[in-house]
């Protein structure tokens, strides 16, 4: 795994044991001056061990921030980029190291394992593993993209995934719909995108911070109601483009760029911004202020509404934010949990997400956002895992999360969305329904909660509204991946296969690895009746268990029951977590009795992908059918 120097003052040793052991049982190499062999030239030896090691953990306490030592170790390590601080008696690191969020361990000692336990344990896996593939890759070639694996993962049901930016003949059809969304040209007058800001400290852990701060300006300039701010994801790719600021806001489509820049030195926080009008290119309005870290709230509010201003936008009715808090401690663990959630590619990565949100809310109780955050996480964990008692546990888990959220900012459009994904992993569609259209209410300007919906709507046979909501919400995110497939689901769903394709086609070729891309693809070509491209294409899907359910398919089609045999036979090792597509495999294949088996099995499970189960192409075989028309009344579809 990782080689940890463990940093730690002498009258520490006991406490420092209880860490060396945790460490070793992660699997880590830990290096601690208690090994050092006797008669070793002391200085020498731990000289090389600090810089050998992937991780430097350094633990603070009322001895250690007095220790020369101590001190110059962790200068090393915040120097590399390979600190990780940890309190053991609740002792407030010496200045120079403040500014790093500090894991409090001072009750632990050393039994059972605390959510603080977790976030250490994956942050020392964090920075060895970037420490890794830095080595490999240039830092500044590095770009951030959400990861997933190749398992099977339920929650693809839940959200979509990949990469793509509008191009083909699609591109008037979204341009009109921007148009009719954002209004009058008065209307793109006061349209804006945030680029993400930059991390000036140098430190990639520290990565999460920058990333919070541009999303929490975004949502801050979202609360004005006569802005019109285009969704993360588009801004991002944007970003990383390599454009001009007038190619930007011309492929973006929107009058304004803000972009700026964040440094925490000690206690103070610096952030400098700059509003560039896209149609010339110029400045119209650039700010830098360093001010203390607690008003970091106060600064966030005080740039949205300058950045109005400037843009000659009205800002008396801008709302205030719903379900926050003033707690610096509790915002950064939201900051660390949010950011941690959005990259998590296997189930202790969301386990470590979760433990941030668990930090988040223990710090304070009433912060609505944080128990909203936890609430999905818990869903995704739910749709997840193969424990049927471990879902039902995260099931529970998650309607608290997100009852509490209500309780405390009924406002609070995200709360409404992550009761909608805990509704859907319970089975209670026409709640989750409700839910949905309470958050688009509430916050009518984000592009992902308004894409949800749609395809959601769309799922219970409301076409024409679910593709004009998808269509908006391209036009508001038109670089996102998400929007795109959605769209795309959409027509398929309709039966619409060649309208479905386009869209299809646009995010496999801007983004190659897709996941479910080329499986959705091939569906329509052989819903065209064009079998054998339906087959080239299914092939190089990257995801396993669909490539193996839409060739058994296809290769039935063709003749080839041997072939198709093969690939069942391969999907039916992944257990229950594929309940649902070996129905539609037998479905198509012809197979009543044993589709339908397969369905109850993945409701049993409480399957997330059951949720397209009335209006699922693939499942047309079994409309009318007793057993099926009483399932899909069972579980809320109908």
């Amino acid at each position: 795994m990782a080689s940890v120097f463990l940093s730690y003052s002498r009258e520490d040793s006991n406490r420092a044991r209880h860490f060396a052991r945790v460490l070793e049982e992660a699997g880590h190499d830990v290096w601690w001056d208690l090994r050092i062999q006797t008669g070793a030239q002391y200085t020498k030896e731990i000289d090389q061990a600090l810089k050998g090691a992937d991780a430097v953990v350094v633990l603070w306490s009322v001895r250690s921030v007095d220790s020369a030592w101590v001190r110059d170790e962790a200068v090393a390590g915040r120097d590399s980029g390979r600190l990780v601080p940890v309190s053991v008696d609740g002792a407030e690191p010496p200045l120079g190291f403040r500014q790093f969020q500090t894991i409090d361990l001072s009750k632990w000692k050393g039994r059972g394992k605390p959510a603080e336990l977790t976030v250490l344990l994956n942050d020392v896996a964090e920075i060895a593993a970037r420490g890794r593939s830095s080595a490999e890759v240039p830092s500044h070639a590095q770009a951030p993209v959400a990861r997933r694996d190749e398992r099977v993962s339920r929650r693809n049901f839940l959200i979509a995934g990949g990469g793509v930016a509008m191009i083909g003949a699609g591109a008037a059809t979204i341009s009109a719909w921007r148009q009719h969304w954002f209004g009058s040209r008065s209307g793109i007058e006061q349209s804006i995108a945030v680029l993400p800001f930059k991390n000036l400290g140098g430190d990639p852990s520290k990565n999460y911070f920058s990333d919070g701060i541009t999303e929490e300006i975004r949502a801050a300039l979202r609360r004005i109601p006569s802005l019109r701010v285009l969704a993360a994801t588009s801004s991002n790719i944007a970003a990383r483009s390599g454009e001009s600021a007038v190619g930007i806001a011309r492929q973006l489509g929107v009058a304004y760029l803000l972009e700026g820049s964040v440094q925490l030195a000690g206690e103070i926080l610096r952030i400098g911004v700059n509003l560039t009008d896209g149609r010339t290119g110029f400045s119209k309005w650039s700010d830098q202020v360093d001010r203390p870290f607690a008003d970091i709230f106060a600064i966030q509010r005080d740039i949205a509404q300058t950045v109005a201003s400037a843009m000659a936008a009205q800002i008396a009715t801008a709302a205030p934010e719903v379900g926050g808090t003033r707690n610096l401690t509790a915002y950064q663990y939201f900051l660390r949990a949010r950011y941690a959630q959005s990259v998590a590619s296997n189930p202790s990565e969301d386990l470590a997400a979760l433990a941030l949100a668990d930090l988040a809310v223990a710090t304070d109780p009433k912060f609505a956002r944080a128990h909203a955050l936890r609430a999905r996480i818990l869903a995704y964990r739910a749709a997840d895992t193969p424990s049927r008692g471990e879902a039902r546990t995260y099931r529970e888990q998650g309607r608290n999360a997100a009852k509490q959220a209500l309780r405390l900012a009924p406002g609070l459009a995200d709360a409404h969305l992550a009761l909608s994904y805990v509704q859907v992993v319970h089975f209670e569609y026409q709640a989750a329904k409700q839910s949905l259209r309470r958050a688009v209410q509430l916050a009518p300007g984000d592009a992902d909660i308004l894409g949800l919906y749609s395809k959601y709507i769309a799922q219970f046979g409301e076409i024409d509204a679910g593709r004009q909501g998808a269509l908006q919400a391209v036009a508001l995110d038109p670089l996102e991946a998400r929007s795109y497939l959605r769209l795309g689901d959409i027509e398929f769903s309709a039966l619409q296969h060649r309208a479905a394709i386009d869209y299809f086609e646009k995010a496999r070729s801007l983004n190659p690895n897709s996941r479910f891309v080329n499986a959705k693809v091939a569906l329509c070509l052989m819903s065209l009746g064009e079998n054998d491209e339906a087959l080239k294409v299914a092939e190089k899907e990257p995801a396993p268990f669909m490539r193996q359910m839409v060739l058994a398919i296809v290769r039935r089609k063709l003749g080839d029951k041997t072939g198709a045999t093969r690939e069942f036979e391969a999907l039916k090792k992944n257990g229950a977590l594929v309940a649902y597509q070996v129905a539609e495999v037998l479905a198509q294949w012809g197979d009543m009795e044993g589709a339908l088996s397969a369905l109850d099995q993945a409701a049993e499970v409480r399957d997330a992908g059951m949720l397209e189960a009335r209006w699922d192409p693939l499942l047309i075989p079994l409309h009318g059918h007793p057993r099926y028309e009483g399932l899909i009344r069972r579980i809320g579809l109908k």
